[in-house]
């Protein structure tokens, strides 16, 4: 059985929705669900950016999220500076959100 990945998903709410702000709230749900995915779909990277200074980054499994979505996705991170905090994937939400908005905005 093939799975369904969230860039195909979104393209399917595109098919469905009778305008933009529709498709808009319905991406805004694949988000609250990507944020309860299994932590094996996703990452966190993180490295030093400068002194005092660090970058951190989401990693998405593709075949879960979709090529496109993913690269839209992981092109983003958190510049910090302390250096202790631990970040988990609720702290990507508007992240997340932000670019699955993006990416249905300029391909639907």
């Amino acid at each position: 059985m093939k799975t369904t990945t969230t860039q195909e998903q979104i393209a399917q709410l595109a098919e469905k929705a009778e305008s933009r702000k529709q498709l808009i709230e319905d991406v805004d749900e694949v988000v609250n669900e990507l944020m309860q995915a299994d932590n094996r779909l996703w990452g966190i990277n993180r490295e030093i950016a400068g002194y005092g200074t660090w970058k951190v980054s989401l990693w998405l499994n593709e075949y879960h999220f979709g090529s496109d979505l993913s690269k839209a996705i992981m092109g983003r991170h958190i510049v910090t500076h302390d250096e202790d905090k631990q970040f988990g994937i609720s702290d990507f939400e508007d992240i997340v959100r932000d670019a699955c908005q993006e990416y249905a905005y300029e391909n639907f």
